[in-house]
């Protein structure tokens, strides 16, 4: 764990935790002293990686780490999960919403049944997971959100349903900013392609530090410092400055 422990004693769910961005923001908040709710629909063994790796990095490095299986298509497995968390750390401080669908092909080649996996898991899965920690973040008068985006040449199908994820931050932002609750948007570096859940190839991607950073940074605003951005790397540093120095 690093000097700093930023997020210490602050319990932060994130989905999409078993590989790429998700993997990484789970060992990064882990680092700076959070309790990690490591999320992901996979089990059993996957090359890309699963959860249950996540949760044995995350120990490994020091950190506290509880590692949850659930498909953020699924609202009421969305409500058990955060029922279980807030009845064993007592809160829920941070949200991170990677967990992500994507397939082949644009908006006219795309399979229709692939389509609505990306709807329900893109948006809908971010729009049941905000809804599910919502009111425990307004019982606390406290909470931060950070929803991913989609890079620029990822496929059109995917960016599709993550810049109405954007809309629906930005929305979401206006309404909670009188109740504690900051709402940001991360847009991450270009990863490769990775096919819906359950259709097959490669899954994960190298993504850098500093989108792991981004993240970090963006779960520690209020909505007095930030709210309703829609920022990269790039732009989430220059706004909110460089990594505090630990010594």
């Amino acid at each position: 764990m690093t000097e700093t422990n930023r997020l210490s004693g602050r319990v932060a769910v994130i989905t999409g935790a078993g590989r790429g961005l998700g993997r990484r923001c789970a060992l990064a908040f882990g680092d700076e002293g959070a309790i990690v709710v490591a999320v992901a629909r996979s089990e059993g063994p996957d090359p890309s990686g699963t959860v249950e790796d996540t949760a044995a990095q995350v120990e490994a490095a020091g950190g506290s780490v509880l590692a949850w299986h659930c498909d953020v298509a699924d609202p009421d497995a969305l409500e058990d999960m955060v029922r279980a968390v807030r009845d064993r750390y007592g809160r829920i401080d941070i949200l991170v919403n990677h967990a992500a669908a994507r397939a082949p092909g644009g908006i006219s080649t795309i399979q229709p049944r692939h389509w609505r996996r990306l709807v329900e898991v893109n948006l809908h899965g971010v729009f049941s997971s905000c809804r599910a920690v919502i009111p425990t973040m307004l019982g606390q008068g406290s909470g931060s959100i950070v929803n991913v985006s989609a890079g620029p040449r990822a496929p059109s199908s995917y960016r599709a349903t993550r810049r109405a994820v954007e809309e629906l931050s930005i929305g979401l932002a206006e309404e909670q900013a009188g109740n504690g609750i900051a709402v940001n948007v991360f847009v991450p570096g270009d990863e490769p392609s990775v096919p819906v859940e359950g259709s097959g190839g490669p899954g994960g991607g190298n993504v850098g530090h500093d989108d792991a950073e981004a993240v970090v940074r963006l779960s520690l605003q209020r909505p007095e410092t930030c709210t309703g951005a829609v920022l990269d790397a790039t732009a989430v540093l220059a706004r909110l400055g460089p990594r505090p120095d630990p010594g």
